[in-house]
Protein backbone atom coordinates (compact mmCIF):
# COMPACT_ATOMS: atom_id res chain seq x y z
CA UNK A 1 0.00 0.00 0.00
CA UNK A 2 1.28 3.42 -0.93
CA UNK A 3 0.30 6.94 -0.05
CA UNK A 4 -1.94 8.49 -2.75
CA UNK A 5 0.32 11.56 -2.98
CA UNK A 6 3.31 9.33 -3.73
CA UNK A 7 1.43 7.79 -6.64
CA UNK A 8 -0.46 10.78 -8.01
CA UNK A 9 1.87 13.64 -7.05
CA UNK A 10 -0.18 16.75 -7.76
CA UNK A 11 -1.80 15.47 -10.95
CA UNK A 12 -5.04 17.10 -11.96
CA UNK A 13 -5.69 14.82 -14.93
CA UNK A 14 -6.63 11.16 -14.95
CA UNK A 15 -5.05 10.56 -18.36
CA UNK A 16 -2.26 8.06 -19.00
CA UNK A 17 1.05 9.92 -19.13
CA UNK A 18 4.71 8.99 -19.62
CA UNK A 19 6.42 8.03 -16.39
CA UNK A 20 10.15 8.83 -16.21
CA UNK A 21 10.81 8.16 -12.51
CA UNK A 22 11.83 4.87 -10.96
CA UNK A 23 8.61 3.02 -10.11
CA UNK A 24 7.76 2.64 -6.42
CA UNK A 25 9.22 -0.53 -4.97
CA UNK A 26 12.01 -0.79 -7.60
CA UNK A 27 15.59 0.11 -6.68
CA UNK A 28 17.21 2.86 -8.75
CA UNK A 29 19.95 0.57 -10.15
CA UNK A 30 17.46 -1.92 -11.62
CA UNK A 31 17.95 -2.15 -15.43
CA UNK A 32 14.16 -2.28 -15.96
CA UNK A 33 13.92 1.30 -14.77
CA UNK A 34 16.29 2.56 -17.47
CA UNK A 35 13.85 2.76 -20.42
CA UNK A 36 10.33 4.22 -20.67
CA UNK A 37 7.34 3.97 -18.44
CA UNK A 38 3.65 4.82 -18.47
CA UNK A 39 1.49 5.98 -15.58
CA UNK A 40 -2.12 4.83 -16.02
CA UNK A 41 -4.61 5.92 -13.32
CA UNK A 42 -7.24 3.49 -12.11
CA UNK A 43 -10.52 5.45 -12.15
CA UNK A 44 -13.81 4.24 -10.65
CA UNK A 45 -16.86 6.50 -10.73
CA UNK A 46 -14.76 9.59 -11.33
CA UNK A 47 -12.34 8.94 -8.45
CA UNK A 48 -8.79 7.69 -8.60
CA UNK A 49 -8.59 4.35 -6.78
CA UNK A 50 -5.04 3.47 -7.74
CA UNK A 51 -2.61 3.47 -10.61
CA UNK A 52 -0.73 1.10 -12.87
CA UNK A 53 2.84 2.01 -13.63
CA UNK A 54 4.08 0.09 -16.65
CA UNK A 55 7.83 0.02 -17.13
CA UNK A 56 9.61 -1.21 -20.23
CA UNK A 57 13.27 -2.06 -20.53
CA UNK A 58 12.97 -2.23 -24.37
CA UNK A 59 11.15 0.91 -25.43
CA UNK A 60 10.99 4.52 -24.32
CA UNK A 61 7.49 5.35 -25.63
CA UNK A 62 4.16 3.55 -25.91
CA UNK A 63 2.01 3.66 -29.05
CA UNK A 64 -1.58 5.02 -28.88
CA UNK A 65 -2.85 1.45 -29.37
CA UNK A 66 -0.74 0.17 -26.47
CA UNK A 67 -1.91 3.06 -24.31
CA UNK A 68 -5.55 2.30 -25.20
CA UNK A 69 -5.03 -1.38 -24.36
CA UNK A 70 -3.36 -0.53 -21.04
CA UNK A 71 -6.16 1.93 -20.26
CA UNK A 72 -8.64 -0.90 -20.89
CA UNK A 73 -6.73 -3.09 -18.44
CA UNK A 74 -6.73 -0.19 -15.96
CA UNK A 75 -10.49 0.22 -16.31
CA UNK A 76 -11.04 -3.47 -15.59
CA UNK A 77 -8.65 -3.32 -12.62
CA UNK A 78 -10.40 -0.25 -11.18
CA UNK A 79 -13.78 -2.01 -11.42
CA UNK A 80 -12.32 -5.06 -9.67
CA UNK A 81 -10.87 -2.85 -6.91
CA UNK A 82 -14.17 -1.04 -6.52
CA UNK A 83 -16.06 -4.33 -6.32
CA UNK A 84 -13.57 -5.65 -3.77
CA UNK A 85 -14.14 -2.53 -1.63
CA UNK A 86 -17.90 -2.93 -1.95
CA UNK A 87 -17.70 -6.62 -1.04
CA UNK A 88 -15.53 -5.80 2.00
CA UNK A 89 -17.99 -3.07 3.03
CA UNK A 90 -20.91 -5.46 2.56
CA UNK A 91 -19.17 -8.13 4.65
CA UNK A 92 -18.65 -5.56 7.39
CA UNK A 93 -22.35 -4.63 7.29
CA UNK A 94 -23.32 -8.32 7.38
CA UNK A 95 -21.09 -8.82 10.42
CA UNK A 96 -22.71 -5.82 12.14
CA UNK A 97 -26.17 -7.14 11.28
CA UNK A 98 -25.35 -10.60 12.61
CA UNK A 99 -24.02 -9.06 15.85
CA UNK A 100 -27.20 -6.97 16.17
CA UNK A 101 -29.34 -10.06 15.59
CA UNK A 102 -27.44 -11.99 18.27
CA UNK A 103 -27.84 -9.06 20.65
CA UNK A 104 -31.57 -8.90 19.88
CA UNK A 105 -32.00 -12.64 20.51
CA UNK A 106 -30.08 -12.33 23.80
CA UNK A 107 -32.22 -9.35 24.82
CA UNK A 108 -35.44 -11.21 23.98
CA UNK A 109 -34.17 -14.22 25.95
CA UNK A 110 -33.38 -11.99 28.94
CA UNK A 111 -36.81 -10.33 28.73
CA UNK A 112 -38.42 -13.78 28.65
CA UNK A 113 -36.39 -14.87 31.69
CA UNK A 114 -37.36 -11.69 33.55
CA UNK A 115 -41.03 -12.24 32.68
CA UNK A 116 -40.79 -15.78 34.09
CA UNK A 117 -39.07 -14.47 37.23
CA UNK A 118 -41.85 -11.88 37.64
CA UNK A 119 -44.48 -14.61 37.32
CA UNK A 120 -42.70 -16.72 39.94
CA UNK A 121 -42.41 -13.75 42.30
CA UNK A 122 -46.07 -12.81 41.85
CA UNK A 123 -47.13 -16.43 42.44
CA UNK A 124 -45.36 -16.40 45.83
CA UNK A 125 -47.30 -13.39 47.07
CA UNK A 126 -50.63 -14.13 48.79
CA UNK A 127 -53.82 -13.20 46.96
CA UNK A 128 -56.05 -13.38 50.02
CA UNK A 129 -55.43 -12.60 53.67
CA UNK A 130 -56.99 -14.26 56.69
CA UNK A 131 -60.01 -12.57 58.25
CA UNK A 132 -58.97 -11.06 61.57
CA UNK A 133 -61.59 -9.30 63.65
CA UNK A 134 -60.99 -5.55 63.78
CA UNK A 135 -58.43 -5.55 60.94
CA UNK A 136 -58.53 -5.32 57.20
CA UNK A 137 -55.46 -6.18 55.15
CA UNK A 138 -54.55 -5.11 51.63
CA UNK A 139 -51.26 -5.24 49.78
CA UNK A 140 -49.93 -4.49 46.35
CA UNK A 141 -46.51 -5.15 44.89
CA UNK A 142 -45.29 -2.95 42.02
CA UNK A 143 -41.60 -3.59 41.37
CA UNK A 144 -39.57 -0.65 40.04
CA UNK A 145 -38.31 -2.94 37.31
CA UNK A 146 -39.59 -6.23 35.93
CA UNK A 147 -38.69 -8.18 39.07
CA UNK A 148 -38.47 -6.94 42.65
CA UNK A 149 -37.30 -8.44 45.89
CA UNK A 150 -40.41 -7.71 47.93
CA UNK A 151 -42.45 -10.20 49.92
CA UNK A 152 -45.38 -9.86 52.30
CA UNK A 153 -47.86 -12.10 54.06
CA UNK A 154 -50.31 -12.18 56.95
CA UNK A 155 -50.16 -15.36 59.00
CA UNK A 156 -52.80 -16.49 61.56
CA UNK A 157 -51.05 -17.73 64.68
CA UNK A 158 -52.34 -20.52 67.00
CA UNK A 159 -53.44 -18.27 69.88
CA UNK A 160 -55.74 -16.09 67.70
CA UNK A 161 -53.06 -13.52 67.07
CA UNK A 162 -51.58 -12.83 63.64
CA UNK A 163 -48.16 -12.17 62.25
CA UNK A 164 -47.37 -9.59 59.60
CA UNK A 165 -44.40 -10.40 57.35
CA UNK A 166 -42.79 -7.75 55.15
CA UNK A 167 -39.55 -8.44 53.33
CA UNK A 168 -37.43 -6.44 50.91
CA UNK A 169 -34.34 -7.97 49.41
Amino acid sequence: TMDALTIFDSRKSFAAVPYKKTPPGISGNNPASAAGGLFVPLIAQGSAVGAMIIQSSHKTNFTPGEIALLQGFANQASLALQRADLVAELRGKITQLEAAQIELVEKEHMEHELALARQVQQSLLPRHFPAVSGYQFAARCLPARQVGGDFYDVIRLDNGDFGLVIGDV
